[in-house]
């Protein structure tokens, strides 16, 4: 019966129980947060993006040509040349890599989750089997 306590005392230690829970206490609240910071990020893009797009649009009923090829390079032209546009451009690449950061940041915390919960899992099941093999021993 010693025997069996050292081992889960050892199993304890070794699986670091105490860590793991606590981590998957912080982490219920990082979850939301990260989700949080991830939808915002998603939302200022497409505002961002919206208003590069009414810039181009403007741009494009500015930019006159033959053709489509001509009026193509004429925007193309008149968007270098558009401090404004250069401006949006700018930001919406910036915030396209902060909704890269928070989507990464999400899966991090997610996949962080599913480890947890499954080494917890793990650990439970070698608890009831350890406490199943020590009631037979008794019954014997």
């Amino acid at each position: 019966m010693q025997e069996r306590i050292g081992l889960l005392g050892k199993l304890n230690q070794r699986a670091g129980v105490k860590v793991k829970s606590d981590r998957l206490a912080a982490l219920v609240q990082e979850l939301p947060a990260a989700q949080d910071a991830y939808e915002r990020a998603r939302a200022n893009l497409a505002v961002q993006e919206r208003l590069l797009a009414e810039r181009e649009d403007i741009l494009l009923a500015q930019v006159e040509g033959k053709n489509a090829e001509v009026r193509k390079a004429a925007l193309l032209a008149a968007k270098q040349s558009d401090r404004e546009w250069q401006q949006l451009l700018n930001i919406c690449n910036t915030i396209r890599g902060q909704v890269l950061d928070a989507a990464l940041t999400l899966e991090g915390r997610r996949r962080e989750w599913a480890a947890l919960t499954i080494q917890i899992g793990i650990f439970t099941a070698t608890l009831g089997f350890l406490a199943g093999v020590q009631s037979k021993e008794r019954e014997e």
